[in-house]
């Protein structure tokens, strides 16, 4: 069954100990992912037209394309919540790099 968490902020934060989950790990996975960058270029509008081997029309960009920013992201855990009905509920465990919503 397909979960879409709410909009942030509604998440509710969790430290990973106490979710059961072992905090160095959870760190040092959040700290790997930040260090590791995709060797994609920023520009983004470049990759489409001209990094993925495609010829046009395959390659045009129907919309904008803005540059990317670097790395980021979340760890979110899910637990069902049988007070609400079996409703998935989305904790954030660790974050990094640049979180702010567009």
């Amino acid at each position: 069954m397909p979960h879409f968490p709410l909009p942030h902020p509604a998440w509710e934060h969790s430290e990973p100990g106490s979710a059961g989950l072992e905090p160095t790990a959870i760190g040092a996975a959040a700290q790997h992912a930040a260090e590791h960058e995709t060797p994609w270029s920023r520009d983004l509008a470049r990759m489409v037209t001209s990094d993925f081997g495609e010829a046009p029309p395959w390659n045009e960009p129907l919309g904008p394309v803005r540059p990317r920013g670097g790395p980021n992201g979340l760890l979110l855990r899910g637990v069902r919540d049988d007070d609400y009905g079996g409703r998935l509920t989305t904790t954030t465990m660790a974050g990094w790099g640049s979180l702010r919503l567009r």
